[in-house]
């Protein structure tokens, strides 16, 4: 198959699968961009750690990425392991408002001479509420493992396997192995 037939059957292809442009949902929120990890300290030793999914996301999803997010955390934090003292799943709700649309049409006569202008409303305002998962918990660095405790090293470098990109202060804590 030549480069070019291969490039014309990925460009054709795209449209097929939904989004042309791989989505990366493991990321820090801001502002402009609200999905994401987010977290606090609450103490010394524990942290609030969430993750708020996008639309398509499953409330799995955004437990995974906020445990994810926990283990990075411990392991910057130079401890090999981590509990969850309290987990809360909720659904949240977005509303976006897209305004209507107007043309304007302007009549002439057979010289080009505006006769009159008037403004139509082409769309109609209105709202999409969408809405998405959200998991916070409440996690313990600890020193040593304890029999349920997590292994953040462990959980990083299968994040690591499945091809998400992590913070690079966790990917210099886990050294070259990782």
């Amino acid at each position: 198959m030549s480069r070019a037939l291969a490039l014309m059957f990925c460009i054709a292809w795209i449209p097929l699968t939904g989004c042309a442009v791989p989505h990366q949902p493991y990321r820090a929120s801001s502002e402009n961009k609200p999905w994401g990890y987010a977290q606090a300290p609450v103490r010394p030793d524990c942290y609030e750690v969430g993750y708020v999914g996008h639309k398509n996301f499953t409330p799995n999803d955004t437990h995974y990425y906020a445990t994810l997010r926990a283990a990075e955390l411990v392991l910057q934090a130079g401890k090999p392991a981590f509990e969850i003292l309290l987990t809360r799943d909720t659904l949240g709700q977005r509303n976006i408002y897209y305004p209507p649309t107007y043309d304007t049409i302007t009549t002439t006569d057979a010289y080009g001479n505006i006769i009159s202008t008037t403004t139509v409303e082409t769309s109609p305002g209105y709202t999409i509420t969408t809405d998405y998962p959200m998991t916070t918990i409440l996690i313990r660095l600890l020193d040593s493992p304890r029999a349920n405790s997590l292994n953040a090293a462990a959980l990083s470098a299968g994040a690591i396997k499945s091809g998400i990109p992590l913070d690079p202060k966790t990917l210099a804590r886990l050294g070259p192995a990782s």
